[in-house]
């Protein structure tokens, strides 16, 4: 139900989410147990209950919505497990990640942003520069993605850094 609501920007009626969640299930060849309405409406609940979503009541109809909440738990569990494939022969470019994420609305996605960097062993050039021998193009583009930081992160690939002896 989750992933349901992820992948969907707008808010939905339970009815949508059950057609949803049986195309989803179908797509991925995964079995069609567990989805009866009331299974959804009680995921629905507990989902709700734990603040992940809300429900709103418009002239159309009642909808689901996540709420920032839900949001957030979703990005952590995406970002789970994400690594950077690294090589084995380097193809002698670096690899530098600028960014200049505003503080006072973003202080926390940076904050994530830069232990990524730390875990797949970038290292700091200057406060926001950070640098690696290995391609990470893409996955830098997912996490400023996914952290709606993307606007202030940039990627240069770069031949050469002068006195790169220590990195």
């Amino acid at each position: 139900v989750l992933l349901v609501l992820i992948n969907n920007k707008e808010a939905l009626s339970s009815e949508k989410i059950n057609d949803l969640v049986i195309e989803l299930r179908k797509r991925e060849n995964l079995p069609l147990k567990g989805i009866a309405g009331s299974n959804i409406r009680r995921q629905l609940k507990r989902l709700k209950d734990n603040g992940l979503i809300c429900f709103e009541k418009t002239s159309r109809g009642t909808f689901v919505r996540l709420t920032q909440k839900g949001e957030d738990k979703l990005r952590k569990f995406k970002l789970l497990g994400y690594k950077l494939k690294k090589p084995k022969k380097w193809d002698k470019k670096w690899r530098m990640v600028i960014f200049d994420i505003p503080e006072e609305s973003h202080k926390h996605d940076r904050e994530i942003l830069r232990g990524k960097l730390k875990e797949w062993e970038f290292y700091q050039l200057q406060k926001s520069v950070w640098v690696c021998p290995w391609p990470c193009e893409k996955e830098i583009r997912v996490i400023a993605d996914l952290y709606r930081v993307a606007p202030y992160v940039n990627i240069v690939v770069a031949e050469k850094i002068l006195d790169d002896t220590y990195l």
